[in-house]
């Protein structure tokens, strides 16, 4: 049994040090340990936008109430994004939804990332990514290897990601399928990314007689997709 006048008994003073280093210590060291990781989670702290109530504001709470949320979207894709979003900005008011869109034919999910870096922090409530066909000659590592690049840079940029999944295309549709299987399953480890299910609306739709052109890679009407991506925002923020 120790004695009072061990070398462990601390004064005051020490102690107070000890105690600092030690927390300064666990701090570092928890840094440490999350910076690198996000391969391996994709997880990040989103601090909520105006969550704090101001100072002898009495009506904040009625403002807060009476003052509809209008959620703010970059959309970023190619020719289906062309498709369904340039120039509907005024459709998307209407319900609600405000949207700024960059889409180009022929691009990648590479070239969608790129985008981002013209794409302020917390500028947007959510990006959106439509693409992935393009890439359907590269790999299946290489292709998931490029949306968890963009899903990176995106959740840096803004709090939630919605991704549109990749739809039917019979020249590569086992690759298809395992990209998808995969991105439900990046979807259920990270809250900050949500899965847009266009796979399964398109081949529903296909059955009510959307037609799609000669190429059999493109629709002749992108209004299912634009109502799709609607319905999930609305669905998401809860608005009415």
């Amino acid at each position: 049994m120790l004695s009072h006048k061990s070398k462990y008994n601390f004064n005051v003073k020490n102690l107070s040090k000890y105690l600092l280093f030690t927390f300064l210590y666990i701090v570092i060291v928890t840094c440490y340990s999350y910076s690198g990781n996000f391969n391996k989670n994709l997880t990040k702290e989103i601090i909520p936008k105006d969550t704090t109530k101001p100072e002898n504001d009495i009506l904040w709470d009625i403002k807060k109430k009476s003052t509809p949320f209008i959620p703010y979207i970059k959309i970023i894709g190619h020719s289906w994004a062309v498709g369904a979003f340039k120039g509907q900005e005024e459709y998307f008011k209407i319900n609600g939804i405000i949207i700024d869109e960059t889409s180009k034919i022929g691009t990648s999910i590479k070239w969608a990332t790129e985008q981002l870096d013209s794409v302020p922090e917390n500028k947007f409530d959510a990006i959106v990514l439509l693409s992935g066909i393009n890439d359907y000659r590269k790999s299946v590592q290489a292709i998931a290897d490029d949306f968890l690049e963009f899903m990176e840079k995106a959740i840096s940029k803004a709090p939630v990601v919605f991704i549109f999944n990749i739809p039917y295309y019979e020249p590569a549709a086992e690759k298809i399928a395992i990209i998808n299987d995969w991105l439900w399953e990046m979807s259920k480890l990270n809250n900050e990314i949500v899965i847009i299910d266009l796979f399964s609306e398109i081949e529903a739709q296909k059955k009510d007689g959307l037609e799609l052109s000669k190429d059999g890679l493109h629709l002749k009407n992108y209004d299912c997709v634009m109502d799709l991506l609607i319905y999930y925002i609305k669905y998401y923020y809860d608005i009415k």
